[in-house]
C-alpha cells in the first residue's frame, strides 16, 4: 500500500502532460513541452499552468480532504491530464490573453 510519502512532487504533473499522447513518462513529457514551446512559448506555459492547477487540486484533496483518490492515480498523471488539455485548448483556439489565463486557472 502506498502512503503520502510515496507521491513524488513533480512526477504526477509531468506524467499528466505525457498522458496527452498516452505516454505517461517524465522524459516524454519534457520533450512534449519542448516541442510545444518551439511552436509557442505561451501555449507551453498555458499547458503547464493548466496541468499544475489540476494536479495541485487533486493533491490537496488527497492530502487534506481525505478524498478517495489513490496515490497511483495522482502519480500516473490522470488528474493533471485534463488541466493540460484545457490549457492547450484555450491557448490554441482563443489565443493567449490575461483573461483566458485566468479562465485556465479556474
Amino acid at each position: 500500500m502506498r502512503t503520502n510519502k510515496d507521491i513524488q512532487p513533480f512526477q504526477g504533473l509531468l506524467n499528466g502532460i505525457g498522458q496527452v499522447y498516452f505516454t505517461p513518462s517524465v522524459m516524454t513529457s519534457i520533450l512534449l513541452l519542448f516541442a510545444i514551446s518551439i511552436e509557442s512559448l505561451a501555449l507551453a506555459f498555458l499547458t503547464l499552468l493548466g496541468a499544475s492547477c489540476s494536479y495541485a487540486l487533486a493533491f490537496c484533496c488527497y492530502m487534506y480532504a481525505n478524498a478517495n483518490k489513490a496515490a497511483y492515480d495522482i502519480d500516473s498523471g490522470m488528474y493533471a491530464l485534463n488541466g493540460a488539455l484545457i490549457g492547450l485548448f484555450i491557448g490554441n483556439f482563443f489565443g493567449v490573453t490575461p483573461l483566458l489565463v485566468l479562465v485556465a486557472v479556474l
